[in-house]
């Protein structure tokens, strides 16, 4: 059983030196104010996570001219509509499974010839596919090495892959994540 020092703090600043039961912060006498103190825990923790994102939106993910027009693009109403239409299409269903005979469900819309590396087919319908978390991972390992996509990577000139049927064997080869997201 672990235990901790209760968090109660009278209008007159003395501390209660009772003992809480974990995971409580409050002992049985202060309890009634363990509500109130994960509600603000909860807020506090929203706002750390918002700041903790535009951070990294402002360090890593819009690391330049390319990054922030991206990233603008993925969060206008276009993209939105595009992805509904590429969602409804697709029927939710990843399509580099399909490819495999694999019928796995999906809500992320992909580019197929990556957006980094061929920016006029950032609205192409039929540069869009369905993905799901485990193929988009391989895929987004691919890509790297391939087309030079990517964090601190030179684009290469090599040829487009457009062809969903066409990548899986490719995605396959590249390890496979844990659930570590």
């Amino acid at each position: 059983m672990r235990v901790t020092y209760c968090r109660y703090v009278s209008k007159t600043g003395i501390k209660c030196h009772h003992m809480a039961m974990k995971p409580n912060h409050y002992c049985q006498q202060h309890i009634n104010h363990e509500a109130e103190y994960q509600a603000k825990r909860e807020q506090w923790q929203a706002q750390d996570n918002k700041r903790r994102q535009q951070h990294y939106d402002r360090t890593k993910r819009v690391r330049d001219e390319t990054k922030q027009e991206q990233v603008r693009f993925y969060r206008s109403k276009h993209w939105k509509a595009l992805r509904q239409v590429v969602l409804e299409r697709d029927h939710y269903l990843c399509q580099y499974c399909l490819a495999k005979n694999r019928m796995t469900s999906a809500n992320t819309v992909d580019h197929i010839v990556p957006y980094e590396f061929n920016q006029t087919k950032q609205d192409d319908v039929n540069n869009l596919a369905v993905i799901c978390r485990q193929c988009h991972y391989g895929k987004s390992k691919w890509e790297r090495e391939y087309y030079g996509t990517g964090t601190g990577n030179e684009l290469k000139h090599v040829v487009e892959i457009g062809n969903v049927n066409l990548l899986p064997d490719f995605i396959d080869s590249a390890e496979t994540p844990s659930d570590e997201f």
